[in-house]
C-alpha cells in the first residue's frame, strides 16, 4: 500500500527530499520517464496477498489445532493400516481420507512461508516476509513437511494421475516387480508420519485455545503429562503395527498376508480371539493394542497376547524395557503434575505446616496459634502467601522508590514529615518511606497497650483499629485508612497513654521504627515538632471526649476480608449452623450411594435380578433427589449468599442432575436402557469436594477439629479412586453378561472388581482376561487409563509422606557441608565435636527445624517478636532479679536475647572470674559448683550470671553444661542499652541482687551422678537426679525399663511370626517332643505380656512434656491401650486343654488374639532405636528406616499368604466332603490348582496343572469330575502323622509367601493366583493394602535417596545455573571454564557452599569461635578488641573463595574493608604489576583500613583462598555498641606513624616507607607527564 501510493516501504533509508534544478535558458526541455518496475510472478503475488500469521494470533491457533488432528488421525492409524491392511472397501475410504490429508499438508507447508516467528536467540518477533522465508527454507519444518506431502507425487490418487499415476506405479510396471512395488507403496504411505515430529508445536496451540475459551488451564507439569499420554497413543500404535506385522510379515504380493491362524509359530495363530475365527482388522489393532498397553503399563497378563516366536520375544524384552521407563515417566510426571498443580498453595501449606510444628513443640498458647494462623489465611487470601516484605525484597530500589509513592502520601499527612513545616520539601518523607515495614494485625490483636514504650509510628493502610482510653471497654476514637498513631513516641520514647485494638476485621498498618530517621536532629522549638505537639494535645481532647458504636465489634467469629451486609430472612440458615452441620455429609452420602448403585444397576439388569419385578435402590434414589431439590430450594431462598450460588458451578451441576430423565422411559423397553437414564445424575460428584470443604470449615469452627489440606486430597483421590475401580468393573460385567443367562449377581461383580483392580494397579495376574473384540478395546482403554490413575494414587500417597526438604535448610545437607568445612580447615577437634552435638541436638529435640530462622523467615516481625516472647519469657520471670518489674521493660529485655548452644562439659561461666552477661536456660542441665564441688543442678527455666547484668565482678560460682545445652544469652551492654528508658528499674534490681548471691552459698553440697556417653534428651539428666520416686514407682530412663522394651519387641514379633503360622500350616501336625521348646518361648512371653500390663498400670512413670508424672491414678489414666492388651493377654489356650481331642492347629487359633500386640511394634522399635543412640550406639537413619520398610513388606506378605492358604485350607475340607455332588463349587481352590502338594495330600486329578489352560472368566477350574475320586488315599503318610519339620509344610508356606509377596509388590506372575469367589474377595482386599503399602516404600525410598543427594543435587541445581548464565551472557570460553574450576574447587572444600553461608548454619557462639579459630590471632591486632567486642566482631566476618587472579583491592581505591587470609596465598602488586610481596596468613591493608587511606598498592590472590572480609561500617558499629570507638579514633590518631611503618607483610618483605616513597615518586612522575598507566590485567 506505501509503495502504490508512492511512500517508500517502512525499512528504506528515508533520505532528504531533493528539489529539481531549473533548466537554463534556451536548453531543450526533457521530459523525465518514470522507470516501470518489474513485473511480479503469479507465485510472488499469491505470496504478497496472504497475511502473515502471527504467532498468537486466532486464524494460527486454530489452524494448528486442526493439523494436530489430522496429525493424531495421521499417526494412529496409518502405521496400523500398513501391517495389518483392512479389507478393500475400507482400504478405499481410507485412501479418500489420506488425499484429503496430503493437500491439507501441502496447504501448512506453504503457510509456513507466511507464519511469523520469536526468534530463539534475540527472542524478537521476526514479521518479514524475507526473514520469515529465508529462516522457514533452512528449517528442519519444512524439510519435514516436504517429506510428508511426498505420497501426492508417489502414490495413485487425483494429482498423481497426471503423471502416471504415480511415482511408484511408474518405477515398477512390470507383474515382476510387483513385490517391490508394493514395498515402495508402503513407504510412500509410511512418510505421512514424519509429521509427528511437529505435533508438539500443534498440541501448544489446542492448549492456547483451551485457555483462550477458559475451558482448561493447564500448568507446564500437566502440559507435559498430556504429551506423555499422547506419545504413548503415538507408541502403542507403531509398536502395536510392528508387533503385528513380525508375525505376518509374508513376502507374497497377495493384499491380505497369511498370518497362520490357528498354529502356534507366531503369537497371531496363538491368540485365542483369532482362532474363534475373529480375524477382522478391528481385531487385530484391538489385540495388537492390548498387548502392547500391557507391556508398556507393566500389566503383564500373560494371555494369548504373549510373544511366541524368537524375533517376537526380542521385541517384546525391548519393549518391556521400554514400558518400564515409560510407566516411571508417568509416575514421576503425575508426581510433578500434582506437586505444581498450585505452586503457591503448596508452599504456603507447607510453611504453616512448619510454624505449626515449631508452634507446638514450644507449646504457643492458643490465642497465639490462632493469630498464626489468621495472619497466614489473610496472606494467602490478600496476595496467595508471598507477605510485601518477599514481594520488594528482590526488586530494584528505583522501582521500590516508585512503589513507595503511596506511602509518601500517607507519611506527609503527620504533622512532622508535613512538607508545609518543612518549607515545601518532602525529602524526609521520602527517605524515611524507604524503611517503612508492613503488618498485618488480625482481629482482636493488640497494636499499642496504654502506658507501654515503644517508638513506633503507625499509619492504618487497610481495615480499621480503634483507640481505648482508660480501660474503657468502648472505644474512644476509630482509625481508618491514613490515619495514624503513636507519632510522639516515635520522636521522644514517650508512654502511650491509649491502647490500640483492632475488631472483628484484619487491618493493615505502615511502620516506622526511629532508625529511619538517620541523623535527623529533633528539636523541640523546630516547626515540626511544634506541629506535631500541637496536633497531639488536639487529638487527646478529641479522644477523651470522643465514643465509638461499631457493630464490628461485637463478640462474632473474627472474618479475614470486610463482608458485604446481607439482607435478613425470615429462615436464615447461617454457614456454621448445627442444620449445615449434618446436612453436607447428607448430601455427600447420597452423591457417594448413587455412583455405586446407578452403575451397578445396569449389572443388575443382566445378571438373575432381571427377572425381580421390583427395584429397592429405585425407591431410595427417588428419595435423594428430592433431597436434592430442597437442597437447590434452601440455597436460593434460605442460606446466605444465593447470588453467589446462582453464578457459580455448583448451581449448573445441580441444574442439568436434577432434570427428571425417567419421564424418558416409556420410550424405552430395556430395563438397561432405562438404567442409563440415572447416568446423569452422576454429575453431582463434582460437587463432592466442596462438600467436604464445608464440611472441614463446620468442624474447624464449631468442634475446633483441625483437618490438613493434604488429608481433603488423600480422600478425594481414595473416592475417585473407588469410582473408578467401580465403573470399570460395572461395565466389565456387562460386556461379561452381555447374551449369557443364568449369571448370579455376586460372581459377576467380585469378579469384575477383582480383574478392575489387578489391571488399575498393574499386578496382572492373567486368570481374567479379555477373549472378544469388545473386552480387548475395553481393556485397552481401561488399562491405560486405570494404571495412570494408580501412578496418581502413588503419587499423592508420594506426596503425602514426602518429607525431604531440598534445600539449604535441609540438616542432612547442612550436617555434610560442615563436616567437609571443618575437615578443609583443619579445626580443633572440640570445636568439631561441638558443631557435631549441635547437629545432633537440632535433630533429636527441634526435629531438623532451626525454629528461630523459620520463625524470621515466616512471620511477620511483630508476630514474630511475640512467639519469641513467649518461648523466652520463662526463664525471664523465673529469675528472682527480674520479678516485680513493669512487663514494657521485660518485654524489651526478652526479645535481647540472643540464643547459644553449648554442648556438654563446656564451662560457661568460672568461679572468680567476670562474665559478659547473664544465661537463662532454654533447654538442658547446668551445674553450678564452687570450689569443683556440685552444689546445684538448674535446668529451664533457670538463670545463671544474672549479677553480670549490672557489675563487671567476678562470679562466686562456676556453671558447666552437664548436658547439651540451649542458652538464651543477654549481655551487659544490651542490658545497659534497654535500662537507660527504664531508670526505675535499675534500682529495683538491685535490691535483689546481694540476697540471690547469698542464697547460691547457704546452699548444700551434695553429688550428682551422670551417666556417660552422649545424652541424646538434654533434660534426661535433670530428670533422673531430680526425681524422687515414690516406693514402687519405676523411672522409664531405668536400664530395666530399657532391657524391657527389648524384650518386648522380641516376644511381638516372635507372636507376629509364629503364631499365623501354626495356625494355617500345621494341618496334620501331631504334638511331638520338637514342640516342646516352642510351647516354653510362647508361655514365656504371655509371662512377659501381663508383668508389662501390670507395670505399665500403676508401676512406671511416664513423662508429661518435661514434668516426670508419679502418681499411680495418673498413671493408671494414661495407659490408653490396656483393655487392647488385656484381650490380648486372656488365656484362650486354656478351651484347647480342656477338650482335649482337638488338633494341634487349634491351639494356635486360640492364640490369634496374640496379634494385636503387632499396633505396639512401631512405637516400640522406636524406643529401642532411642535407647541405642541414648548409650553411644549410632546407627545410620536411613538404615533404620530402610530395615522398618522391609519389615513391613515382609510381615505384610507373611499375613497376606498364611491367610490366604488357611481360605483354601477350609475350602478343601468342603471338597472332601461334598466332591461327589458340588466339587465344581467346594473344589474350586488356588491350592488345588497348584501342584506344589503331589506328594499325595491332594486328588492327583485336582493337581494337573495342564489344567490352569481350560481357566475362564465363568468358571475358573474345570474339574474334570466324571472319574470317581479316591479322597481317602492321602499317599505314603496320613495327615495325622506329619512333623513341623516335613518338607510339605515348609512347601506351603514358601508357595503361600511366593504369593504374598507377588501381590504386595504388584509383580503377579499369575501362576499362583485366586480361584474361588471367596479367594477373589480376599484378593481384592489384599490388593488394595498392598497398593497402600507399596506405595509407602516408594514414598519412603524417595526420601532416603533425596537425604543422600541432597548436598549434590543443590550443587547441581546451582552449578547448572551458573551454566545456563555464561552461555547467555556469551563469556569467552577460557573464563567460563575458570568458572567451572572455581565452582568445582568450592564443592571440594564445602560442598559448593559459600563460606559466610556455612557459618550462617551453626549459632551466634559457635560462629565467632570458628571465626576466631580462623583468624583471632589476626583479628586481636586491631586496636580496643578484646574479649565480647572481638567476638562481636567476628560475626561480623564474611568469608569467601578467592580464585587465583582475583582481586582483593586495586591501588587507588579506598580501603573500605579488611581482609584476613585464612588459607591460601595473596601477593602484593604495583602499578606495572610486579611482585612486591606475598602473604599466606594474616591481615592485609590494616593500615589504609585503621587511618581511613587510598590503597598504594593493589592485591591478588595467587592460589584459591579463603579470605575473611570486614567492612568499617561494622567495625564502628560494634566499637560504639560496646562503648570503645573514642577510644579507637584516639588510639590511631595517637599511632599513626606506628600504624604507618609498620611492615607490608610479615617482616620478610620491603618496609612501608620505602615502598612509599617508591611509590610516591612513580605517583609524581605520571601527575608530571600527565599519562595514566593502567594495569595490565585490569
Amino acid at each position: 500500500a506505501r509503495a502504490a501510493a508512492g511512500f517508500p516501504s517502512a525499512g528504506a533509508r528515508r533520505r532528504p527530499m531533493e528539489h529539481p534544478r531549473p533548466a537554463p535558458t534556451g536548453a531543450p526541455q526533457r521530459t523525465d520517464v518514470k522507470p516501470t518496475a518489474p513485473q511480479k510472478t503469479i507465485i510472488e503475488r499469491l505470496h504478497d496477498s496472504v497475511p502473515v500469521l502471527l504467532p498468537d494470533s486466532k486464524l494460527r491457533n486454530y489452524w494448528d489445532a486442526l493439523m494436530f488432528v489430522v496429525i493424531f488421525y495421521n499417526c494412529n492409524l496409518t502405521p496400523v493400516s500398513i501391517t495389518a491392511p483392512p479389507a478393500a472397501d475400507i482400504f478405499r475410504r481410507l485412501r479418500r481420507v489420506d488425499f484429503a490429508i496430503d493437500v491439507l499438508f501441502l496447504v501448512d507447508t506453504l503457510l509456513g512461508f507466511c507464519c511469523a516467528f520469536h526468534d530463539p536467540h534475540t527472542k524478537e518477533l521476526v514479521a518479514q516476509r524475507k526473514g520469515i522465508r529465508d529462516a522457514y527454507l533452512q528449517s528442519a519444518r519444512l524439510k519435514l513437511n516436504l517429506l510428508a506431502v511426498s505420497p501426492l507425487l508417489t502414490l495413485p490418487n487425483p494429482l498423481s494421475s497426471l503423471f502416471g499415476g504415480g511415482a511408484c506405479k511408474v518405477l515398477f510396471k512390470g507383474s515382476s516387480k510387483r513385490i517391490s512395488r508394493k514395498t515402495c507403496l508402503k513407504a510412500a504411505r509410511l512418510t505421512r508420519s514424519s509429521r509427528i515430529f511437529l505435533f508438539f508445536a500443534q498440541l501448544e496451540a489446542v492448549r492456547k485455545i483451551l485457555e483462550d475459551q477458559k475451558l482448561l488451564v493447564m500448568n507446564g507439569a500437566a502440559f507435559r503429562m498430556l504429551q506423555i499420554i499422547v506419545s504413548l497413543i503415538f507408541m502403542c500404535s507403531f509398536c502395536g503395527g510392528f508387533y503385528f506385522f513380525l508375525a505376518c510379515n509374508d513376502p507374497s504380493p497377495d493384499k491380505q498376508p497369511k498370518c497362520g491362524y490357528g498354529t502356534s509359530t507366531t503369537w497371531v495363530g496363538a491368540d485365542a480371539v483369532f482362532q474363534s475365527g475373529r480375524t477382522s482388522w478391528d481385531a487385530i489393532i484391538a489385540r495388537a493394542f492390548h498387548f502392547c498397553v500391557q507391556t508398556l503399563f507393566t500389566i503383564g497378563y500373560g494371555d494369548s497376547v504373549a510373544p511366541v516366536s524368537e524375533v517376537e520375544l526380542k521385541f517384546a524384552v525391548a519393549l518391556m524395557l521400554a514400558g518400564a521407563v515409560v510407566y516411571a515417566l508417568v509416575i514421576a510426571n503425575m508426581t510433578s503434575v500434582l506437586a505444581n498443580a498450585n505452586v503457591l498453595y503448596a508452599r504456603h501449606v507447607d510453611e504453616l505446616a512448619a510454624v505449626t510444628q515449631v508452634v507446638d513443640d514450644r507449646d504457643l498458647p492458643e490465642g497465639l496459634r490462632q493469630r498464626i494462623k489468621l495472619e497466614f489465611e489473610y496472606v494467602w487470601a490478600k496476595q496467595f502467601g508471598v507477605p510485601d516484605r518477599h514481594l520488594l525484597r528482590g526488586l530494584p530500589a528505583a522501582l521500590r522508590d516508585e512503589l513507595a509513592a503511596p506511602v509518601v502520601d500517607h507519611l506527609t499527612k503527620v504533622p512532622f514529615f508535613d512538607p508545609n513545616h518543612r518549607n515545601g520539601s518532602d525529602a524526609l518523607a521520602r527517605a524515611v518511606a524507604r524503611g517503612c515495614k508492613i503488618r498485618v494485625y488480625v482481629p482482636r490483636s493488640t497494636i499499642f497497650a496504654a502506658r507501654e514504650r515503644r517508638r513506633e509510628l503507625v499509619i492504618v493502610r487497610a481495615g480499621a483499629a480503634y483507640v481505648f482510653r482508660d480501660g474503657r471497654r468502648r472505644p474512644s476514637a476509630v482509625l481508618r485508612e491514613g490515619d495514624f498513631v503513636g507519632d510522639v513516641q516515635f520522636l521522644f520514647d514517650a508512654r502511650h497513654p491509649v491502647s490500640v485494638r483492632t475488631g472483628a476485621q484484619v487491618c493493615e498498618v505502615f511502620v516506622w521504627t526511629p532508625d529511619v530517621l538517620g541523623d535527623e536532629v529533633i528539636r523541640e522549638d523546630a516547626a515540626p515538632v511544634r506541629a506535631t505537639l500541637e496536633a497531639y494535645q488536639r487529638r487527646l481532647e478529641a479522644w477523651s471526649r470522643g465514643r465509638v458504636d461499631e457493630a464490628s465489634l461485637q463478640h462474632a467469629r473474627p472474618t479475614l476480608v470486610q463482608q458485604a451486609p446481607s439482607t435478613k430472612r425470615r429462615y436464615q440458615i447461617g454457614t456454621y449452623d448445627h442444620i449445615r452441620g449434618a446436612w453436607e455429609p447428607c448430601l455427600f452420602a447420597a452423591v457417594f450411594f448413587s455412583f455405586l448403585v446407578v452403575p451397578l444397576r445396569s449389572v443388575l439388569y443382566c445378571t438373575d435380578w432381571r427377572s425381580r419385578a421390583f427395584d429397592p435402590t429405585l425407591v431410595i434414589e427417588y428419595a435423594l433427589d428430592v433431597v436434592f431439590l430442597m437442597d437447590m430450594y434452601l440455597r436460593l431462598y434460605h442460606m446466605e449468599a444465593p447470588e453467589v450460588y446462582k453464578n457459580s458451578v455448583r448451581f449448573k451441576v445441580d441444574v442439568v442432575a436434577n432434570v427428571p430423565y425417567v419421564i424418558l422411559a416409556p420410550l424405552l423397553n430395556h430395563p438397561q436402557r432405562y438404567a442409563m437414564l440415572r447416568y446423569p445424575h452422576l454429575l453431582r460428584g463434582f460437587n463432592l469436594k466442596t462438600y467436604l470443604i464445608q464440611i472441614r470449615d463446620y468442624l474447624e469452627v464449631k468442634h475446633s477439629i483441625m483437618i490438613r489440606d493434604k488429608t481433603i486430597t488423600i480422600f478425594q483421590r481414595t473416592y475417585e479412586t473407588v469410582f473408578l475401580i467401580h465403573g470399570m468393573a460395572c461395565f466389565w460385567a456387562i460386556l461379561k453378561s452381555h447374551g449369557r443367562d443364568g449369571r448370579t449377581f455376586s460372581s459377576s461383580y467380585v469378579r469384575s472388581v477383582y480383574y478392575a483392580l489387578v489391571m488399575s494397579t498393574t499386578v496382572g495376574y492373567g486368570d481374567v482376561a479379555p477373549t472378544t473384540v469388545s473386552e480387548t478395546w475395553f481393556a485397552v482403554v481401561a488399562g491405560a487409563v486405570g494404571a495412570t490413575c494408580f501412578a496418581g494414587v502413588v503419587a499423592n500417597i508420594t506426596s503425602f509422606v514426602h518429607s525431604v526438604d531440598i534445600s539449604e535448610d535441609n540438616l542432612a545437607h547442612k550436617r555434610c557441608v560442615l563436616k567437609t568445612f571443618c575437615e578443609e580447615r583443619n579445626l580443633s577437634p572440640s570445636l568439631k565435636d561441638d558443631v557435631k552435638q549441635y547437629l545432633d541436638y537440632v535433630e533429636h529435640e527441634k526435629g531438623g527445624l532451626d525454629d528461630l530462622k523459620l520463625i524470621n523467615q515466616s512471620l511477620s516481625d511483630h508476630t514474630r517478636d511475640d512467639v519469641a516472647l513467649y518461648m523466652a519469657h520463662r526463664p525471664i520471670l523465673a529469675c528472682p532479679v527480674f520479678r516485680g518489674l513493669e512487663g514494657g521493660f521485660i518485654r524489651r529485655i526478652t526479645l535481647e536475647l540472643v540464643s547459644h548452644f553449648y554442648s556438654r562439659g563446656t564451662q560457661v561461666v568460672r568461679q572468680n572470674q567476670g562474665s559478659d552477661g547473664a544465661f537463662f536456660i532454654a533447654c538442658g542441665d547446668v551445674d553450678i559448683s564452687i570450689d569443683d564441688d556440685t552444689i546445684a543442678a538448674l535446668a529451664s527455666p533457670g538463670c545463671v550470671a544474672e549479677g553480670a547484668l549490672l557489675s563487671d565482678s567476678n562470679m562466686p560460682y562456676a556453671a558447666t553444661c552437664a548436658s547439651y545445652c540451649e542458652l538464651w544469652f543477654l549481655s551487659r551492654l544490651r542490658f545497659d542499652a534497654t535500662l537507660e528508658s527504664y531508670p526505675d528499674a535499675r534500682a529495683e534490681i538491685t535490691k535483689t541482687l546481694p540476697k540471690r548471691v547469698k542464697t547460691y552459698k547457704k546452699r548444700s553440697k551434695r553429688t550428682i551422678s551422670r551417666p556417660t556417653g552422649l545424652v541424646v534428651n538434654p533434660v534426661v539428666v535433670s530428670r533422673v537426679a531430680q526425681s524422687r520416686l515414690p516406693r514402687g514407682v519405676v523411672h522409664p530412663d531405668r536400664i530395666f525399663m530399657k532391657a524391657w522394651a527389648f524384650l518386648l519387641l522380641f516376644f511381638v514379633v516372635w507372636n507376629v511370626f509364629w503364631v499365623p503360622f501354626r495356625a494355617c500350616f500345621t494341618r496334620g501336625v501331631a504334638f511331638d517332643a520338637n514342640l516342646v521348646g516352642l510351647f516354653v518361648v510362647d508361655y514365656l512371653g504371655d509371662a512377659v505380656f501381663l508383668t508389662d500390663i501390670v507395670l505399665r498400670s500403676c508401676c512406671v512413670a511416664f513423662y508429661e512434656g518435661d514434668a516426670l508424672i508419679t502418681r499411680r491414678r495418673r498413671i493408671w489414666e494414661n495407659y490408653a491401650s490396656l483393655y487392647r492388651h488385656v484381650f490380648a493377654s486372656l488365656p484362650f489356650d486354656v478351651l484347647y486343654f480342656i477338650s482335649g481331642k482337638s488338633p494341634l492347629q487349634t491351639l494356635a487359633l486360640w492364640r490369634l488374639p496374640k496379634l494385636v500386640r503387632l499396633m505396639d511394634a512401631p512405637a516400640l522399635s522406636k524406643r529401642c532405636e532411642d535407647i541405642l543412640q541414648e548409650s553411644g550406639v549410632r546407627v545410620n537413619k536411613n538404615v533404620v528406616r530402610l530395615g522398618r520398610l522391609v519389615g513391613a513388606v515382609v510381615v505384610t506378605a507373611h499375613l497376606f499368604g498364611s491367610a490366604f492358604y488357611a481360605l483354601a485350607s477350609l475350602q478343601s475340607d468342603a471338597c472332601a466332603r461334598y466332591a461327589s455332588n458340588d466339587a465344581d463349587v467346594y473344589c474350586r481352590t488356588w491350592a488345588m490348582a497348584h501342584p506344589f502338594d503331589q506328594q499325595g495330600f491332594w486328588p492327583p486329578n485336582l493337581l494337573d496343572v495342564r489344567w490352569r489352560s481350560h481357566i475362564t472368566f465363568e468358571n475358573p477350574l474345570r474339574l474334570n469330575t466324571s472319574t470317581p475320586i479316591a479322597f481317602g488315599a492321602w499317599g505314603a503318610r496320613r495327615p495325622h502323622e506329619l512333623r513341623l519339620t516335613d518338607t510339605i509344610i515348609r512347601r506351603r508356606y514358601v508357595n503361600a509367601l511366593y504369593w504374598g509377596c507377588a501381590t504386595i509388590t504388584t509383580v503377579g506372575y499369575g501362576d499362583v493366583a485366586p480361584s474361588s469367589l471367596y479367594e477373589v474377595g480376599f484378593a481384592i482386599a489384599c490388593i488394595v493394602v498392598a497398593v497402600v503399602v507399596y506405595t509407602l516404600v516408594i514414598a519412603n525410598l524417595e526420601d532416603i535417596v533425596a537425604n543422600l543427594d541432597v548436598t549434590s543435587t543443590l550443587y547441581a541445581l546451582k552449578r547448572e545455573k551458573v551454566k545456563q548464565w555464561c552461555l547467555r551472557s556469551s563469556l569467552p570460553g577460557k573464563l567460563s571454564t575458570q568458572v567451572a574450576d572455581y565452582y568445582d574447587k568450592l564443592w571440594a572444600q564445602q560442598k559448593g557452599v559459600k563460606g559466610t553461608a556455612v557459618l550462617a548454619m551453626l549459632p551466634e557462639n559457635l560462629r565467632s569461635r570458628v571465626a576466631l579459630e580462623l583468624c583471632g590471632d589476626a583479628l586481636r591486632s586491631i586496636p580496643c578488641c578484646r574479649g565480647r567486642a572481638l567476638e562481636d566482631l567476628a560475626l561480623k566476618l564474611r568469608l569467601d573463595l578467592y580464585a587465583p587472579g582475583s582481586y582483593l583491592f586495586r591501588a587507588g581505591e579506598c580501603a573500605a574493608r579488611l581482609f584476613v587470609v585464612a588459607a591460601g596465598g595473596v601477593a602484593l602488586e604495583d602499578d606495572d604489576g610486579a611482585v612486591l610481596h606475598t602473604i599466606e596468613r594474616g591481615l592485609v591493608g590494616e593500615a589504609e583500613f585503621l587511618l581511613r587511606r587510598i590503597h598504594e598498592v593493589a592485591c591478588i590472590s595467587t592460589d584459591y583462598a579463603q579470605i575473611f572480609d570486614l567492612s568499617y561500617g561494622d567495625l564502628m558499629a560494634v566499637l560504639r555498641f560496646h562503648k570503645k570507638w573514642d577510644e579507637f579514633r584516639a588510639y590511631c590518631v595517637a599511632h599513626e606513624n606506628t600504624i604507618s611503618g609498620k611492615s607490608v607483610g610479615d617482616g620478610r618483605g620491603i618496609r612501608a616507607t620505602d615502598f612509599h616513597v617508591r611509590s610516591a615518586e612513580k605517583r609524581r612522575s605520571r601527575d608530571a607527564s600527565g599519562s595514566c598507566v593502567a594495569h595490565p590485567a585490569s
